[in-house]
C-alpha cells in the first residue's frame, strides 16, 4: 500500500485490487507524542466495502498540556 501525506489533515492512500466479495480491514495508526506512549496508536479496524458508500476521515486538530 502506498500512502501520501497531503497535509495535516489528510493523508491518502492506494491500495492493492481487492478481490470481487471480499472486504478487508483497515487502520489508521498515530504515533504516540507524550513522554509515557500511552497515547496513539491503532485505530479499530473499518470496513468500506460492505457497503457503497463514500466515507471521508477527518482529523480535528487537538492539543492538550502535559503537565
Amino acid at each position: 500500500m502506498k500512502t501520501t501525506v497531503i497535509d495535516k489533515t489528510e493523508v491518502r492512500a492506494k491500495v492493492a485490487a481487492i478481490p470481487s466479495g471480499q472486504d478487508p480491514a483497515f487502520q489508521l495508526f498515530n504515533p504516540a507524542k507524550s513522554v509515557s506512549g500511552n497515547d496513539g496508536g491503532l485505530s479499530e479496524h473499518k470496513f468500506f466495502f460492505s457497503s457503497r458508500v463514500n466515507i471521508t476521515v477527518r482529523a480535528e486538530n487537538k492539543m492538550r498540556n502535559m503537565d
